[in-house]
């Protein structure tokens, strides 16, 4: 009897997909079908004419909608994290499911006779060789299914050492590293020693100057947070006598290439130097180095303490213009067997020196060389930047158009103490403003009119003001075309008369696109009348920056109002504080679901304020707008974004926000902004100069990015 027992318990693990073991008779045993993902439904299109004004008149412009057709949703293997349900009959008593021998909660709610939602959990075993075995248990028995659990990505912690020497063995921490098959150096491939789940050994590939690490295995590829060695060096080719060197306190040094250095180019740089004192300088020898004439924005380099370097007391500092123990003077402690980075912005030296040294000191009695890399020893390497800057939010308000606005339409608009504050700085273009960006290093500013303007007028009154508005302005940039451009003031209450306006102000104006500023009417872009605008900004090649605006009235009065008497609290949480960029999300997204972003698909949009909050919630509003699932969307969210939509870091100025801006929606959809004057170009510029990039990346941002999408 208990053989017979055994024997039947064996069968009913081993017999796959359909098999059920009955342990109460009032249950009727359960059974496999399938495992499917969540959604079940794919999408075709229907073609709509689109009305494009009040009378009611219907353009020859159609926009594309969704139907609902099936298709077979069957998954065929599983992946940590995501969501699935269980098809089959008699599962409605569902006590417990495992996965590959390790229990998996599902959802209790979810439980019908025939389906079951579960999450795959990340403790599930993965990978081909384990068990692929999916078993669900009811009061009615048990029911097993062959379904494998793929491997997911590889996930690289951390790197060590971050540069060396080719040869030298590198450690790489993470997880998930199972099968690995390769590891590059960008496209550089290494030599693999060992490696296990959670750690890698390589050895360093020549001919690598700087570059992130990948790793491939069966689930897929894994990038290191951080690149391995030195950014690009750029030294400047202009001056005649290049690095030179400078003895005093019986040091000596060995400088084995006295003349200027090409950009990369790494051969013969050495200098060695011991006791007391020693320096590496740029600029000397009566040669003139003004940085903002140059184009340069920072000092940056790295220092790496060799294992000789005592642990406490060794100090390296940087000279500039002679300046000791000035304000100019930047001391360092050297950190034995570990690198750091430093970067020392130029806006303060362009005010108030003769800008014709910049000095590298060494400073102890340990040994300095400049050289690629290496151990025991302190290394340098110092460049400096040259580099074009392009903002996109910077915004003027002139008062020649504020005084054509009527008062009674103007009311308190501008009036707020902020406003009154900033007012001189809005109603500026060639003076205060430029001096600042020539003493930042901002190269060109893409000018666009604040709150004052075509919106507060009538459909009647406004395509005359939006013109005049774009006539002034370009007459008072024309004088410094390298410096200046726009995006057009339009309309938008009168959107035929826009998309006009828009097309002159691009031909005949040069400018960039346009900006719009909130709802208008209380209506998004998505709402049809809009259509004109949208498909003449298609036409041109320009893009429409969505900027936040003032909240619709019920909007102030049902979220923003009923507050204790704080001056300016209403003010900061429906606008700069929160409302904005909540706003400002919504509408792109219901560009997203009502189809706006796959009916014209050449259209690029950008959006500030590192995204107004989209890359956190990605992934999230990515699953909730899947297509099929109730919008108008034939893309995903995450396809559209990468395709269409380019975020500015205006007025964002931290790491960890851009981080994330990077990780979802790519490096190339990410353009440097400030938002002056509501933010500083000092701000901004600090900010960028932080940036832990590689130099290409950074000058992606910095302005390849918007020369690019604006054809700058």
């Amino acid at each position: 009897m208990k053989l017979y027992i055994a024997f039947f318990a064996f069968l009913c693990v081993l017999v796959g997909g359909l098999t059920s073991c009955h342990k109460n008779s009032n249950f009727g045993g359960p059974s496999i079908t399938r495992i499917r993902i969540l959604t079940k439904n794919d999408t075709g299109n229907v073609t709509i004419p689109v009305s494009v004004d009040s009378t009611g008149k219907t353009s020859d412009s159609t926009y594309s909608t969704i139907t609902i057709t099936g298709f077979d949703s069957t998954a065929i293997s599983g992946q940590l994290g995501v969501s699935y349900a269980v098809i089959g009959t008699n599962l409605g008593s569902l006590k417990s499911i495992t996965i590959n021998g390790v229990s998996n909660p599902f959802l209790p709610g979810t439980v019908t006779n025939t389906s079951a939602i579960f999450t795959v959990a990340s403790t599930i075993p993965f990978g081909s060789t384990g068990p692929n075995n999916f078993q669900l248990f009811t009061l009615g028995g048990s029911a097993s299914f062959t379904w494998p659990i793929q491997q997911p990505p590889p996930i690289i912690a951390s790197i060590s050492p971050t540069t060396g020497i080719p040869g030298d063995t590198m450690t790489i921490t993470g997880s998930v590293f199972q099968g690995v098959t390769r590891v590059t150096f960008d496209s550089t491939q290494a030599t693999i020693l060992d490696a296990d789940s959670v750690l890698i050994h390589v050895l360093i590939p020549a001919g690598v100057t700087q570059a992130y690490i990948y790793v491939f295995t069966p689930g897929g590829v894994g990038k290191s947070p951080t690149p391995y060695g030195f950014k690009s060096i750029l030294y400047v080719n202009g001056l005649q006598n290049g690095w030179g060197n400078y003895t005093g306190y019986n040091s000596t040094l060995n400088f084995n290439n006295t003349t200027n250095l090409q950009t990369g180019d790494l051969s013969n740089i050495s200098v060695v130097y011991q006791n007391q004192y020693g320096a590496l300088q740029i600029g000397y020898g009566g040669v003139t180095l003004i940085p903002s004439a140059q184009g340069l924005t920072a000092l940056k380099f790295s220092v790496y303490g060799g294992a000789d370097i005592p642990a406490t007391g060794q100090l390296f500092q940087v000279v500039m213009n002679g300046t000791y123990n000035s304000s100019v003077e930047y001391q360092f402690t050297l950190i034995p067997g570990a690198w750091q980075t430093i970067t020392i912005p130029l806006e303060h030296l362009r005010q108030s020196f003769a800008h014709y040294r910049i000095r590298v000191t060494g400073r102890g009695r340990a040994r300095t060389e400049y050289d690629l890399c290496g151990r025991h020893r302190i290394y340098i390497r110092a460049y400096l930047w040259f580099m074009r800057v392009v903002t996109l939010e910077e915004h003027i308000s002139l008062p020649e158009m504020i005084q054509l606005i009527p008062g009674e339409v103007l009311g308190n608009f501008g009036k707020s103490p902020v406003m009154h504050r900033l007012a001189p700085k809005l109603a500026d273009i060639d003076g205060e403003r430029l001096v600042s960006m020539d003493a930042t290093g901002i190269t060109m500013q893409v000018l666009s009119v604040d709150t004052l303007g075509a919106s507060l007028l009538s459909p009647s009154e406004a395509p005359a003001f939006a013109m005049r508005y774009n006539d002034l302005i370009a007459r008072k940039i024309a004088g410094h075309p390298d410096r200046f451009t726009a995006f057009a003031e339009l309309p938008f209450k009168a959107p035929q008369a826009a998309a006009d306006e828009l097309e002159r102000a691009v031909k005949d104006l040069g400018f960039k696109g346009t900006m719009v500023r909130g709802t208008t009417e209380e209506q998004f872009l998505d709402h049809p009348r809009f259509a004109p605008v949208l498909e003449r900004a298609e036409k041109l090649g320009v893009p429409i920056y969505v900027h936040p605006g003032i909240p619709p009235r019920a909007v102030i009065e049902s979220y923003y109002s009923h507050f204790p008497d704080h001056p300016g609290m209403m003010e900061s949480l429906a606008c700069y504080g929160w409302g904005w960029h909540s706003e400002t999300a919504i509408h792109v997204l219901r560009l997203l679901v009502s189809g706006t972003f796959d009916r014209y698909p050449g259209l690029k949009w950008i959006i500030g304020h590192m995204g107004e909050m989209l890359p956190m919630m990605m992934v999230r509003s990515d699953r909730a707008f899947t297509p099929g699932f109730g919008g108008a969307n034939q893309r995903t969210l995450i396809e559209t974004f990468h395709q269409q939509l380019f975020i500015t870091t205006s007025g964002i100025f931290t790491q960890p926000p851009l981080r994330v801006a990077i990780d979802t929606f790519g490096i190339d959809n990410i353009l440097f902004s400030i938002d002056y004057p509501f933010s500083t170009n000092e701000m901004g510029v600090d900010f960028l100069h932080q940036i832990d990039l590689p130099d290409g990346e950074v000058q992606k941002i910095a302005h390849g990015n918007a020369d690019k999408l604006l054809n700058l």
